[in-house]
Order: C-alpha cells, then structure tokens, then sequence
C-alpha cells in the first residue's frame, strides 16, 4: 500500500486528483503520528547518517543552484525509505550495474529529527 500513500502525497497538489478520489487521510495521519512517535526513541544511527539509492535519476542542474534565499535541493513528499549501508543504497539504485543513478547520503540532525540531503553520487 505504500506506493499508493506516496503517489497521493506526491500528487494531492497537482490538481490531477480526483474530487471523488480515496485519499486515505486518516490513515496517513496515523502513520505520521506513529513514525513521529517512533522517532522519539529511537536510536540515531552510527555517525548519523542513512542513504537513499534512486535508479533512473540523474539530478538536473537547478537542484544544485541556489534559488533567491541561498537554498539548493528539493523535498520529498512522501514517505522514504532509507538504509544505513551505502552498499545497500548502490544495489537498489543498480548504479553497480552501470544504470543512470543517484545515491543521497542523508546527514540526520538530532535536535529535529529531520536532515540534510546531500548526493554522493550521480
């Protein structure tokens, strides 16, 4: 069901959302809160960072220039799945198999529990 969570948080705001359309808010809600709970005790990673392995991306060049408040990136708007081996990440993206990929190195921050995308590879 995943994938049907994120695909409504990627496109709730693209007006291509049926009027009529379940967008399941009381589940998303619920898992929100759980991981919000979850967060709250659990263990931050060995150097405090998680990486994320993505096939078929190549980043454009916009993602690294600097708009007008001197930020760079994008945000992702639905859940993500991350893991704590590089290795692991570079599988799924099949960047070891020479496929156009991009691994971001997540650098978690403590204090909100949020973080700081940073790609290693593209």
């Amino acid at each position: 069901m995943y994938h049907v969570y994120n695909n409504i948080l990627r496109d709730v705001d693209s007006g291509e959302v049926s009027a009529t359309a379940n967008l399941y808010p009381t589940t998303i809600q619920l898992i929100v809160s759980g991981i919000r709970k979850l967060s709250t005790i659990a263990k931050m990673p060995e150097g405090g960072a998680v990486f994320r392995g993505l096939s078929g991306l190549a980043l454009p060049p916009e993602f690294f220039e600097p708009d007008e408040q001197g930020c760079a990136g994008g945000v992702e708007a639905s859940f993500m799945s991350t893991t704590q081996s590089e290795e692991v990440a570079r599988k799924y993206s099949g960047v070891n198999e020479g496929r156009e990929a991009t691994i971001f190195r997540l650098q978690l921050a403590n204090i909100l529990r949020s973080q700081n995308v940073v790609p290693v590879y593209i």
